[in-house]
């Protein structure tokens, strides 16, 4: 028996039955049964639910949970097409990578096609505490700060009586300890290097049983966004944000800079010049005050405007990778995203979108959905931008908009994309094309929209192996 597994994107979780593409019981489905025939009569229709978060982590977890699934009820041969919309495709990927290392890059022959898919990218964590888990976070911190503070007493001793906590020799091995937990940490580094997901999946490579179809229309919103996100960097501090706020903290740090420069030529009479006279002393103590006053004044005219520019530099530089994580669902510890491509970096699927005369069909939906939309927006405006709810800001926004506005969401709602990816399905390992699609008015018109969605993938190959000749 085939098996087509549905799986939906990021915030569309749900039962197994109902309306949405990739519940039983959908348009989609009832298009599956008619267009799409199996060698046996029997093809089961299994959407895979997923709880639908924005996070990487949960989209690994998910994809090993698909994984088990394939190797437990899909291991005998037998044809098995994945569809997966948004994140699902991404999902899919991941179960893939990880069927590469169980199988050996064998096994039964799965069909993949992903539906405006963004395939985030990543890198190694570049902080290697961050990558480490809170025990050894713990342990770590704790050893080295304990004998740091172990040799700094030590040497501190022998600058004020020139005689040494302890002796040469303890302080010696002191140091080599400290350096050794340093050491210890490079070897860490390394080997948290394995844990991480994209540097597993590079060494996995590409699956030899798997073929996938990556289609997506060429102004996808999700795609086109994420791609865009990744490269913006447009200033959120400017250069002298901090500059009035550290002038007037550091007016009020008048005193406390005179306070701390009296204590410490205080103990430094007590420590070396016990015998020195009182109004000398007196007079080095008004003297350190007046200098402190003139030193903070003068600092206070220059630093501000010398220090902003860096800190402003530094908080855009965070404030874009606490941005970019959010929207590609970083989410963890080994692993940061640094952006999304249109077909996961084993394939050479990726097509420059759709064939024209279907992208002109989604965007037409999309547009029409969106003029239904904009007087309901209109009306909406002052409480969507004023109003206080006590309801989150997709549930505000979820009353004006069907999500059908947008060229990612309404691919499924288009009849002759659904057919083609019915096409696609029929074509593949273990299923063919039933009657009824081959009588269909456009059965010529799909092999010719998949012919130039393959060409396009193929000459976009071509140029890449160009490129790596050159």
């Amino acid at each position: 028996m085939a098996t087509i597994i549905t799986v939906h994107g990021t915030f569309s979780k749900g039962p197994e039955e109902g309306s949405e593409w990739w519940q039983k019981g959908s348009v989609f489905e009832r298009d599956v049964r008619d267009y799409v025939a199996t060698e046996d009569g029997l093809l089961e229709f299994k959407p895979y639910t997923w709880d639908g978060e924005n996070s990487q982590s949960s989209r690994q977890q998910a994809g090993q949970d698909l994984a088990r699934l394939l190797l437990k009820d899909h291991n005998d041969g037998s044809g098995c097409a994945l569809v997966g919309h948004s994140h699902g495709g991404s999902l899919i990927e991941n179960a893939v990578a990880i069927l590469t290392t169980v199988r050996g890059r064998q096994g039964a022959p799965i069909s993949i096609i992903t539906v405006g898919t963004p395939f985030p990218i990543g890198e190694l964590n570049p902080s290697v505490y961050a990558r480490l888990s809170a025990p050894m976070k713990v342990a770590y911190a704790t050893l080295y700060t304990l004998v740091n503070v172990f040799v700094l007493i030590t040497i501190a001793s022998w600058f004020v009586d020139r005689t040494p906590l302890v002796d040469v020799g303890l302080l010696g091995f002191s140091l080599l300890f400290s350096w050794l937990s340093v050491l210890v940490f490079v070897l860490i580094s390394r080997a948290t290097r394995r844990t991480s997901w994209f540097y597993k999946k590079k060494e996995r490579g590409a699956p030899d049983a798997v073929n996938i179809l990556c289609l997506h229309h060429k102004h996808d919103e999700a795609i086109t966004g994420l791609k865009s996100l990744s490269s913006a960097r447009r200033k959120i501090f400017t250069d002298s944000f901090s500059a009035n706020f550290t002038s007037s903290l550091l007016i009020i740090a008048v005193p406390a800079v005179i306070l701390i420069g009296m204590l410490l030529t205080v103990v430094f009479f007590y420590a070396f010049a016990p015998a020195l006279d009182r109004d000398i002393k007196l007079a080095i103590l008004a003297g350190v005050a007046i200098l402190s006053s003139m030193f903070v004044l003068l600092v206070s005219l220059s630093l501000p405007q010398i220090a902003s520019r860096p800190l402003a530099s530094l908080l855009n530089r965070l404030a874009w990778f606490q941005i970019v994580q959010r929207a590609l669902g970083g989410d963890g510890k080994v692993d940061v995203l640094t952006g999304v491509e249109d077909r996961p970096f084993w394939s050479n699927a990726s097509t420059t979108g759709l064939p024209d005369e279907l992208e002109d069909e989604l965007s037409r939906l999309a547009d029409e959905a969106a003029s239904k939309a904009l007087p309901k927006l209109r009306r909406a405006i002052s409480q969507l931008a004023f109003a206080v709810s006590n309801q989150g800001d997709a549930d505000v926004i979820g009353r004006y908009l069907t999500w059908e506005e947008l060229i990612h969401t309404v691919y499924f709602k288009a009849a002759r994309f659904r057919k083609l990816v019915c096409y696609v399905i029929a074509h593949s390992p273990g299923f063919r094309p039933s009657e009824k699609l081959k009588a269909d008015p456009d059965y010529e018109k799909l092999a010719e929209w998949l012919a130039e969605i393959q060409g396009q993938a193929s000459r976009e190959s071509d140029a890449q192996v160009g490129e790596q000749i050159r």
